[in-house]
């Protein structure tokens, strides 16, 4: 089963469309779409999110460039604490028809790249990561029947558990 992007869905604070902010994107980077990021402003760039650093940016809506001059401008869905996503829910990386379950629901979990041959450029909520618990699934994404191995499930990100809050401003936002 294919492993999907990361995708915005909706917004429990109504907004009819996500908030995305444009940023230029650090040296070297080589994060794909649906990458979780980070504004870096040591490095004046926007990075790859890791599971150490403790703010999230959002995520990334144009895949980077890989170049040390004449960055790109990336795209970056904004995340808020009323936005909802959808996202492959995995174990380790790896699909799974028993993750893809009521009892995920509920749960913090982190977010990593797929271990799906062909499929590793993409995010998926990580079921074994009970550590970094801020992606938090709530439903079951209906267009995927419960137990669907690769299936999809609403979450939110839990912004304090990363350090955020809903209203923090872009600058807020970026890392030293």
């Amino acid at each position: 089963m294919a492993v999907y992007t990361i995708e915005w869905k909706y917004s429990f604070g109504g907004a009819a469309q996500p908030t995305i902010v444009e940023y230029l994107e650090a040296d070297s980077q080589t994060f794909k779409i649906g990458a979780p990021v980070v504004y870096d402003q040591s490095d004046a760039g926007l990075k790859v999110f890791t599971k150490t650093v403790a703010a999230l940016t959002g995520f990334a809506l144009k895949a980077a460039t890989n170049v040390t001059t004449g960055n790109a401008t990336i795209p970056v869905l904004f995340v808020q604490s009323s936005d909802v996503f959808s996202a492959t829910i995995s174990a380790a990386g790896a699909n799974s028809a028993g993750v893809h379950a009521l009892t995920s629901l509920g749960h913090g979990y982190g977010i990593i790249a797929s271990t799906e041959s062909g499929e590793t450029t993409k995010y998926t909520v990580d079921q074994s990561d009970t550590t970094n618990d801020w992606a938090v699934p709530f439903a079951l994404d209906p267009r995927d029947d419960a137990a669907t191995s690769g299936g999809r499930v609403y979450f939110y990100v839990n912004l304090p558990v990363i350090g955020l809050t809903g209203g923090l401003t872009l600058l807020e936002r970026a890392v030293d």
